[in-house]
Protein backbone atom coordinates (compact mmCIF):
# COMPACT_ATOMS: atom_id res chain seq x y z
CA UNK A 1 0.00 0.00 0.00
CA UNK A 2 2.41 2.71 1.13
CA UNK A 3 1.60 6.26 2.16
CA UNK A 4 1.68 9.15 -0.23
CA UNK A 5 2.11 11.77 2.48
CA UNK A 6 2.15 12.48 6.21
CA UNK A 7 -1.61 13.09 6.28
CA UNK A 8 -2.41 9.61 5.00
CA UNK A 9 0.00 8.06 7.52
CA UNK A 10 -1.56 10.06 10.36
CA UNK A 11 -4.95 8.71 9.27
CA UNK A 12 -3.53 5.18 9.55
CA UNK A 13 -2.12 5.95 13.03
CA UNK A 14 -5.54 7.29 14.07
CA UNK A 15 -7.28 4.18 12.71
CA UNK A 16 -4.85 1.97 14.67
CA UNK A 17 -5.25 4.02 17.88
CA UNK A 18 -1.61 5.13 17.68
CA UNK A 19 -2.41 8.84 17.53
CA UNK A 20 -3.33 11.04 20.48
CA UNK A 21 -4.80 14.53 20.10
CA UNK A 22 -3.59 16.80 22.90
CA UNK A 23 -6.16 19.60 22.96
CA UNK A 24 -5.27 21.42 26.20
CA UNK A 25 -3.50 24.76 25.81
CA UNK A 26 0.26 24.25 26.01
CA UNK A 27 3.36 26.42 25.76
CA UNK A 28 5.86 25.58 23.03
CA UNK A 29 8.58 25.44 25.65
CA UNK A 30 8.82 23.53 27.93
CA UNK A 31 5.55 21.63 27.36
CA UNK A 32 6.13 20.23 23.86
CA UNK A 33 9.66 19.08 24.68
CA UNK A 34 8.52 17.35 27.85
CA UNK A 35 5.62 15.58 26.17
CA UNK A 36 7.84 14.60 23.22
CA UNK A 37 10.37 13.02 25.56
CA UNK A 38 7.60 11.23 27.45
CA UNK A 39 6.26 9.75 24.19
CA UNK A 40 9.75 8.52 23.28
CA UNK A 41 10.04 6.87 26.69
CA UNK A 42 6.76 4.96 26.34
CA UNK A 43 8.44 2.01 24.67
CA UNK A 44 7.53 -0.17 21.73
CA UNK A 45 3.88 0.91 21.51
CA UNK A 46 4.11 4.67 22.11
CA UNK A 47 1.72 6.80 20.06
CA UNK A 48 2.30 9.89 17.98
CA UNK A 49 0.84 13.08 19.48
CA UNK A 50 -0.83 16.00 17.71
CA UNK A 51 -0.89 19.27 19.61
CA UNK A 52 -4.03 21.17 18.61
CA UNK A 53 -3.81 24.18 20.94
CA UNK A 54 -0.36 25.80 21.11
CA UNK A 55 -0.08 29.19 22.82
CA UNK A 56 0.76 31.87 20.25
CA UNK A 57 0.02 29.63 17.26
CA UNK A 58 -3.75 29.76 16.82
CA UNK A 59 -4.99 27.34 14.20
CA UNK A 60 -1.63 25.58 13.82
CA UNK A 61 -0.87 22.01 14.78
CA UNK A 62 2.30 20.10 15.53
CA UNK A 63 2.82 16.35 15.50
CA UNK A 64 5.59 14.51 17.37
CA UNK A 65 6.53 10.86 17.78
CA UNK A 66 5.36 9.83 14.32
CA UNK A 67 8.03 7.14 14.11
CA UNK A 68 9.17 7.07 17.75
CA UNK A 69 7.91 3.56 18.48
CA UNK A 70 8.24 0.16 16.88
CA UNK A 71 4.45 -0.04 16.52
CA UNK A 72 4.41 3.16 14.45
CA UNK A 73 7.44 1.99 12.49
CA UNK A 74 5.64 -1.25 11.60
CA UNK A 75 2.56 0.66 10.47
CA UNK A 76 4.73 2.91 8.28
CA UNK A 77 5.73 -0.19 6.33
CA UNK A 78 2.13 -1.44 6.14
CA UNK A 79 2.74 -4.15 8.72
CA UNK A 80 0.54 -4.91 11.73
CA UNK A 81 1.53 -2.74 14.71
CA UNK A 82 2.28 -5.89 16.74
CA UNK A 83 5.00 -6.98 14.28
CA UNK A 84 8.17 -7.98 16.17
CA UNK A 85 11.35 -5.98 15.57
CA UNK A 86 13.10 -8.93 13.90
CA UNK A 87 10.21 -9.36 11.45
CA UNK A 88 10.26 -5.62 10.73
CA UNK A 89 13.96 -5.84 9.92
CA UNK A 90 13.42 -8.52 7.29
CA UNK A 91 10.34 -6.80 5.85
CA UNK A 92 12.24 -3.53 5.45
CA UNK A 93 15.19 -5.41 3.93
CA UNK A 94 12.88 -7.01 1.38
CA UNK A 95 11.32 -3.65 0.50
CA UNK A 96 14.80 -2.11 0.20
CA UNK A 97 15.73 -4.71 -2.42
CA UNK A 98 12.72 -3.60 -4.50
CA UNK A 99 13.52 0.12 -4.18
CA UNK A 100 12.70 2.43 -5.89
CA UNK A 101 9.74 0.50 -7.19
CA UNK A 102 7.24 2.43 -9.23
CA UNK A 103 7.67 6.19 -9.11
CA UNK A 104 4.63 8.35 -9.72
CA UNK A 105 5.24 11.92 -10.76
CA UNK A 106 2.79 14.70 -10.04
CA UNK A 107 2.61 18.22 -11.36
CA UNK A 108 4.67 20.36 -8.98
CA UNK A 109 1.86 22.93 -8.88
CA UNK A 110 -0.37 20.27 -7.31
CA UNK A 111 2.13 19.06 -4.70
CA UNK A 112 0.71 19.22 -1.14
CA UNK A 113 3.87 20.99 0.04
CA UNK A 114 2.85 23.94 -2.12
CA UNK A 115 -0.45 24.46 -0.29
CA UNK A 116 1.11 27.07 2.00
CA UNK A 117 4.14 29.06 0.86
CA UNK A 118 5.95 31.77 2.81
CA UNK A 119 8.40 33.79 0.75
CA UNK A 120 8.47 37.24 2.37
CA UNK A 121 9.39 38.46 5.86
CA UNK A 122 10.09 34.94 7.09
CA UNK A 123 10.32 34.65 10.89
CA UNK A 124 10.46 31.04 12.05
CA UNK A 125 9.49 32.04 15.60
CA UNK A 126 6.15 33.30 14.26
CA UNK A 127 5.60 30.42 11.84
CA UNK A 128 6.67 27.40 13.88
CA UNK A 129 6.18 26.50 17.53
CA UNK A 130 9.91 26.05 18.14
CA UNK A 131 10.93 24.34 21.37
CA UNK A 132 13.90 22.79 23.12
CA UNK A 133 13.94 19.02 22.87
CA UNK A 134 16.10 18.54 25.97
CA UNK A 135 16.28 20.73 29.07
CA UNK A 136 19.91 21.72 28.55
CA UNK A 137 19.76 22.39 24.80
CA UNK A 138 21.37 25.70 23.88
CA UNK A 139 18.51 26.56 21.56
CA UNK A 140 15.63 25.24 19.52
CA UNK A 141 16.10 22.51 16.93
CA UNK A 142 13.92 21.23 14.14
CA UNK A 143 13.74 17.57 15.05
CA UNK A 144 12.89 14.78 12.67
Amino acid sequence: MGFKDLRSFLAKLEQEKQLVHYRDLIQPSPDIGRISRAVSNMGHNGPAVIFDNIAGYKGKKLVVGVHASWANHALSFDLPKETKIREQFFAVSEKWDKYPGEVTYIDSNKAPCHEVVYDKNINLYELLPLYRINNLDGGCYLSK
